[in-house]
């Protein structure tokens, strides 16, 4: 008996005396009910015997490969090949099979802890690589060489547990029998790997955090935060392939991208406060130098947006759910963060720019240009931008009621200047009964005036618009609209002057401009 033990530790499994290479384990249960049916009292003994030579060894085998692990303490770790055929062997006792699994991710989880502080604070052999905390005062190249750190002490660790944890001798052992045996023993050696290659992992997350935290506390520029949070989504969805969602390094992963999303929002808040904090409206109706500022910080982030390579750009595209915890980790989708930009700066900006211009002595006609201005320069910098494509469909359709809303202003003024206002009042409430010879001839002499001095001329009003293609859209048809009014007008006195007696002896329709002449004047 006690040599079917030692052969057990030698070969890796259990054997049966009568039946050599046949598991025991798995016959046993079928050995037992036979020779009780049997009433063999012999064969029930020499299984029970079998039995407790065979936990005595896997117990023993259990405390060589706890002092076996030991040896992955080291930088670089080594372990024989008698160790991994005990751990596999092992797995028949799910306790003590745990209890190795459980000593190695504590090996190695002590052994990356201290050499991720000395590459910290004291960094490679003789000096080379220098410590990363060399360059703490660079926050974005600090918290990559972090990261990459590790990154690369990531993919080190599933080699390791890929060399310990996969064995291609259990894959040849099940090649004549079932394909689906070998398919569940890759499974379960795959999810042993991803649990201790996540334990493996948890002695960075506590300096790792409270270096990005440190880092993260004294930023005050947005572009640099951008950038290191491009860094959190895109290491986080790297550890997501084969780190558990729950793991420790995951939720840390998660905490330093929110952490990082809440200090850009807070910094880019104040940035556009302090931009905009002295806002003064030239007599050109030119964007604010303020204005101008945020709208090249805005480009700036769109721009290193556009460039990061840890941010979902494809807004149809679904998260990639094998990894289990990309969806979760993707604190920052494409649409949060652009709407971040742009309600947290453009549209605070637009705001003050209004606030502004409603206390200025600014009149109505000229803050809708000033506000057009701004928003063509915001159009225009999304121009090159396709991630800024729904917005800049936002901004081209605010853009046109801002031109609606001109036409609509600048036409009352002409109206106003020329003496029309108050007839098609009268006109289009019905009381055009109350019209008298004396306003209408009153409109004439007005009319023939603004025409005289230019003041229906909109060319000095609408040159502040930085659009000539747009300013001449709209002054033809402001001028379009105004003539239509005019027709009303003179086809209202024409009817007058034929029926009223009293209108036909006091007002003469030859003063007036006829329609058609007023038309080529103006268009």
């Amino acid at each position: 008996m006690r040599q079917l033990c030692h052969l057990y530790l030698l070969v890796g499994y259990p054997v049966s005396a009568s039946k050599p290479g046949i598991d025991v384990r798995g016959e046993r249960p079928q050995q037992q009910q036979r020779s009780q049916q049997r009433g063999d009292v012999l064969g029930l003994d020499v299984d029970r015997a079998l039995a407790s030579y065979e936990d005595a060894g896997l117990k023993g085998m259990r405390r060589w490969a706890s002092n076996e692990i030991r040896q992955l303490s080291k930088d670089t770790p080594e372990f024989s090949a008698e160790l991994k055929r005990a751990i596999h062997a092992l797995k028949r006792r799910p306790a003590l099979h745990q209890t190795v699994i459980q000593d190695i991710a504590n090996t190695r989880c002590e052994a990356l802890a201290y050499a991720f502080i000395q590459a910290l604070v004291r960094g490679g052999p003789n000096g080379v690589p220098r410590p990363i905390d060399v360059h703490a005062a660079d926050p974005v190249r600090y918290l990559g060489d972090m990261l990459a750190w590790v990154h690369q002490a990531h993919a080190s660790e599933i080699e390791l547990l890929d060399t310990l944890f996969i064995d291609k001798d259990s894959d040849h052992g099940h090649a004549d029998g079932d394909d689906q045996a070998v398919s569940d023993v890759r499974l379960e050696n795959a999810r042993c790997r991803k649990d201790v290659l996540s334990l493996c992992l948890e002695g960075l997350c506590r300096p790792l955090e409270l270096r990005v935290q440190q880092t993260l506390l004294a930023m005050s520029e947005p572009t640099q935060l951008l950038k290191l949070i491009n860094f959190l989504q895109f290491y986080s969805q790297v550890f997501a392939k084969t780190c558990l969602p729950d793991s420790a390094l995951m939720l840390t992963m998660k905490d330093m991208a929110a952490h990082a999303n809440e200090t850009f929002i807070n910094v880019l808040k104040t940035r556009v406060l302090d931009d905009t904090a002295n806002i003064e409206i030239s007599p050109t109706l030119n964007v604010p130098d303020g204005c101008m500022a945020v709208i090249d910080l805005v480009r700036d982030l769109i721009n290193i947006y556009d460039a990061s390579f840890g941010l979902n750009h494809d807004e149809t595209s679904p998260p990639r759910e094998e990894h289990g915890s990309v969806e979760d980790l993707q604190v920052l989708s494409e649409q949060q963060i652009l709407a971040d930009i742009f309600s947290l700066s453009l549209d605070q900006m637009v705001e003050r720019c209004q606030s502004v211009a409603s206390t200025s002595n600014l009149l109505d006609y000229e803050a809708t240009i000033l506000e057009w201005n701004l928003h063509s320069a915001i159009r225009n910098m999304m121009n090159a931008n396709e991630s800024a494509r729904s917005w800049h469909e936002k901004v081209t359709a605010k853009l046109g009621s801002l031109e609606s809303w001109l036409e609509q202003q600048l036409f009352e003024l002409i109206n106003e200047r020329s003496g029309m206002k108050f007839v098609l009042e009268c006109l289009d409430n019905g009381q055009q009964d109350s019209l008298t010879p004396a306003q209408i001839l009153a409109l004439s002499t007005k009319l023939s005036e603004a025409l005289a001095t230019g003041e229906l001329d909109l060319t000095v009003q609408m040159g502040r618009l930085h659009s000539p293609k747009v300013t001449k859209a709209i002054i033809a048809t402001v001028m379009t609209h105004f003539v239509d009014a005019y027709k009303r007008v003179y086809g209202f006195v024409e009817a007058k002057i034929g029926t009223d007696a009293t209108w036909d002896s006091q007002v003469d329709l030859g003063t007036f401009h006829r329609p058609h002449v007023l038309a080529t004047l103006l268009l």
